[in-house]
């Protein structure tokens, strides 16, 4: 049985990782985008479960103290975490897997992941020097080299 590799994608806010995610995963459909659990109000179009799940502090906290997050984070005064039961299973079935998540969670993640060569994290920041802002993106995973490339 094979098991399925976990993709991280993090930075701060508006940052890129929503645009950088949506065009990885219209590039590889074999791809699974993990959906995050948050206290945050929907904003307008977002749909339950396909965003975000939407819960209350209470349950996310009885969430976080059952352990069932494999990070969580308190962004801008709400809090975020990823499945943990979710993401064991997803990865136990062969299926590949994209977090996009704060820079705390993916941090949480690392060491969770360090010796996992099945693992790869990509950092993305914002260059504002330039005429025009570029997004460059720092890729460490399994034995290779970091990489790094401009998506413009």
């Amino acid at each position: 049985m094979s098991f399925g590799t976990l993709f991280v994608v993090s930075a701060p806010s508006g940052a890129g990782k929503t645009t950088l995610v949506g065009r990885l995963l219209a590039a590889d459909q074999h791809i699974t985008e993990s959906v995050s659990y948050t206290t945050r109000l929907p904003r307008p179009g977002e749909v339950e479960g396909v965003a975000y799940h939407f819960i209350d502090v209470p349950t996310f906290s009885q969430m976080k103290a059952r352990g069932e997050f494999l990070e969580s984070a308190s962004v801008h005064g709400n809090y975020y975490g990823t499945s943990r039961v979710w993401l064991q299973a997803q990865m136990h079935a062969g299926h590949d897997v994209l977090l996009e998540i704060d820079w705390q969670g993916a941090e949480q993640v690392r060491r969770i992941f360090q010796r996992c060569h099945d693992f790869y994290h990509a950092t993305i920041a914002r260059r504002t020097r330039a005429p025009a802002a570029r997004t460059w993106i720092r890729c460490r995973g399994g034995r290779t080299n970091a990489r790094k490339w401009c998506i413009g």
